[in-house]
């Protein structure tokens, strides 16, 4: 059995008992330990070369990996629903009351608050597409509104909340969408209108 300050190692065993004090320790330099970890993890993943175009530059790496204390999406509202003149993203029908700011390339797929990343739509159409993908014809479109057209625009209002580049922005929606495309994953395709249930499939 090899001795450690933490806990005893014990061959065989799946599970480890944290000796007497250290919890109460780990308890007390939570900050210090959580610190230490994340930027052991942060060197880490930035000697892989190969990530670098999709994780982007060093300094947006912490908030990719570990998430950071995001802003409030209301932010993105007026420069939106201005560009979209009103209308939901996804049903091109008026917003109304019932408008929310969606991540167009999921935040579960990629954890980072890109300005140009964001569109406004329906509670029920953002509900229904929860952490799918939308289908490749928004992604065109979503591509002509935000990269294109409003791309200065959207960068003028928003890069003071959040991280804006539309490149950037573009590389993680190619990976994305490949990812899932190579995987025979689900797109999500809108709302029925006579159902108003969500329209998903494997292409």
């Amino acid at each position: 059995m090899d001795e450690c300050f933490l806990y005893p190692h014990v061959k065989g065993k799946t599970f480890i008992t944290l000796n007497p004090g250290i919890a109460n320790c780990f308890r007390r330099f939570y900050d210090l330990v959580v610190h230490l970890a994340r930027n052991a993890w942060l060197l880490k993943i930035q000697s892989i070369k190969q990530n670098q175009h999709i994780i982007g530059a060093q300094s947006q790496l912490y908030d990719f990996l570990f998430g950071s204390d995001r802003q409030s999406l209301a932010k993105a509202v007026p420069v939106l629903f201005e560009i979209q003149k009103g209308n939901c993203f996804y049903c091109n029908k008026p917003l109304g009351n019932s408008k929310q700011v969606d991540h167009f390339i999921p935040f579960a797929r990629y954890a980072h608050d890109l300005g140009h990343n964001f569109v406004l739509a329906h509670g029920k159409c953002n509900n229904a597409k929860r952490d799918l993908l939308a289908a490749p014809k928004f992604k065109d479109e979503w591509i002509n509104q935000n990269l294109v057209i409003h791309e200065k625009e959207i960068t003028k209002a928003l890069e003071s909340y959040f991280y804006c580049d539309a490149a950037k922005s573009l590389a993680v929606s190619d990976w994305a969408y490949d990812t899932v495309a190579s995987s025979k994953g689900h797109f999500w395709h809108g709302l029925i209108p006579a159902t108003n249930s969500a329209r998903t499939d494997y292409r």
